[in-house]
């Protein structure tokens, strides 16, 4: 009999190790051993095996298991400018998982009992980083005692705020791009919602607007939240609700899930009007696996280096030689930034920043990749004791497109540039035309193939003898019924002479045959990758 001798925490930081003890009470069985199987509930409900462990037991009868590396789902950056939605959520930003354990014993081993953990439970890429131990344990006792405290902004930012009893205010300007990450900790209706409060110019107030999408999202999922000014449409919702007033601030209050509304975890932003030309703004991936953005204000310039190199060259007339400077760039362009005066609860949260490994720059609309030169990073103190950051940094890239989500790998099956995927690997896609042929002799086939068009893409021939026997196998075999493969034989490119290879679908065979001979052929393109 097996038995789960752990008590596991609905939500696991992937970070922290994760460890799960099981106990039989047959320890003593010759050839015994126990397997831990870590099984992943998707969203759509469909399920994944992601690892499977084995041990021995010991004379105790137990086994312990570490599974948190089975835990590294992460967060990616959906952002587009402009954004679309107000409110985001991402499917894969949190795993849903239970356990399924098996006993084997005898000789030879054979299952003996099962243990299935019914309940789902849930993990979340990252870890509480050691600049916020000693605020966060002031606060909490564990992630999971955080979230149930009502805490579910995946950000540590605000820490500060909540433990100084104080409220998240930050000086912003409108066109700032801010996030909110929350992780949901309960099932919400079909609606996620943020409410808007706003303090205008002259005085007034506008309470108790609400925005909300439908997402139809699930507890443990991860949802992303645009704060920002223009990313809100507050340029267009103020004139129209608010007609005549200009805002000086607003509250962005989150809801975790339909009625749950964080309260304590309100953020204000004051609206900044004046223009810095030294202004920039930063997105990172933070400690809890979600992202957070920062601006700097102070001075920034961008410095190339150049060194002169000595050459001698012919001096004429006469056969003496002079010396002549050439100037070289010896280094990459590198860019010199300063925090300008910061806040000490912005200043506790720069590791985060700093240490990021995964940090972007925002400039028109793009996010470009950087890299700190961190030898480089001085944090400085003037005689008021008001701090200011300087720090280098250089663009790992000088352009990247704009930055959409991630594309999903391609797979076979998949419709791709005129068909459909039939192979791919680290150099080449093969891809297989979708439009069903009649029977032709070799070279009607031959010449067909070359004149067929889909789409923009006029690259197509007859695939080689090795590429018939993939699509064979690959899509015939697997039943895909987009690419309608007749069960037939089909004409391949090579040849010789009067005949021509041909290869059946089912059973598998391939022959020489007359070129006369009336078969089915199937174009087919070729993509490199770089």
């Amino acid at each position: 009999m097996l038995t789960l001798a752990t008590n596991i925490h609905e939500f696991r930081l992937s970070g922290t190790p994760t460890f799960v003890k099981v106990h039989t009470d047959q320890a003593a069985q010759p050839n015994i051993r126990i397997d831990l199987s870590v099984i992943h509930f998707k969203w759509d409900d469909t399920i994944e095996l992601i690892g499977t462990d084995s041990q021995t037991p010991g004379s105790d009868g137990n086994c312990d298991f570490e599974i948190s590396e089975y835990f590294n789902a992460i967060i990616k950056p959906g952002f587009t400018f402009p954004g679309t939605s107000a409110i985001k959520k991402h499917e894969a930003a949190a795993r849903r998982y239970t356990l399924w354990c098996n006993e084997y014993y005898g000789n030879p081993p054979i299952p003996r009992h099962t243990l299935l953990v019914p309940e789902p439970y849930y993990a979340v890429k990252g870890l509480i980083p050691k600049w916020a131990h000693n605020l966060f344990y002031r606060k909490y006792s564990s992630f999971d005692a955080k979230l149930k405290a009502g805490d579910t902004l995946l950000s540590f930012m605000h820490l500060i705020s909540v433990v100084r009893n104080q409220k998240y205010v930050r000086l912003v300007s409108k066109s700032d791009i801010l996030k909110l990450f929350i992780l949901l900790t309960e099932d919400p209706a079909s609606t996620v919602k943020i409410k808007l409060d706003f303090v205008f110019t002259d005085g007034s107030v506008g309470e108790d607007f609400f925005l909300s999408e439908t997402l139809t999202a699930k507890k443990g999922q991860q949802i992303e939240i645009d704060a920002g000014y223009n990313d809100l449409g507050l340029p267009g919702l103020i004139p129209a609700f608010f007609p005549g007033k200009t805002v000086a601030s607003y509250t962005v209050t989150p809801y975790d899930g339909e009625t749950t509304a964080l309260l304590d975890f309100q953020h204000t932003y004051i609206i900044d009007e004046s223009y810095s030309p030294y202004r920039r703004q930063f997105l990172f991936r933070n400690s809890a696996g979600a992202f957070d953005t920062i601006v700097t204000t102070g001075q920034a310039s961008s410095e190339v280096a150049y060194e002169y190199e000595v050459v001698n060259t012919p001096f004429w007339p006469g056969a003496s030689t002079a010396n002549k400077k050439n100037i070289r760039t010896t280094q990459e362009e590198s860019i010199k930034c300063n925090t300008g005066y910061v806040s000490k609860d912005l200043l506790a949260y720069l590791p985060e920043f700093f240490g990021s490994e995964e940090v972007y720059e925002i400039l028109d609309g793009k996010l470009i990749p950087i890299v700190f030169n961190n030898q480089t990073i001085l944090r400085s103190r003037d005689k008021s004791g008001l701090y200011h950051v300087d720090f280098d940094y250089y663009h790992l890239q000088s352009l990247v497109p704009e930055v959409v989500a991630p594309a999903t790998p391609l797979q076979v099956g998949d419709p791709y540039e005129g068909g459909i995927v039939a192979r791919v690997n680290e150099t080449t896609i093969l891809i297989l035309a979708l439009t069903p042929t009649q029977p032709l002799s070799w070279n009607q086939a031959t010449a067909a193939a070359a004149a067929y068009q889909s789409g923009v893409f006029t690259d197509w021939r007859l695939p080689t003898r090795d590429e018939l026997l993939t699509i064979r196998m690959n899509i015939f075999l697997s039943h895909n019924e987009t690419a309608e493969l007749e069960d037939h034989y089909h004409w391949t490119s090579e040849d010789d002479g009067a005949s021509a290879w041909a290869r059946s679908m089912d059973p598998n065979n391939e022959l020489l045959s007359d070129k006369e001979s009336a078969y089915y052929y199937r174009p087919v393109r070729v993509k490199a990758l770089n």
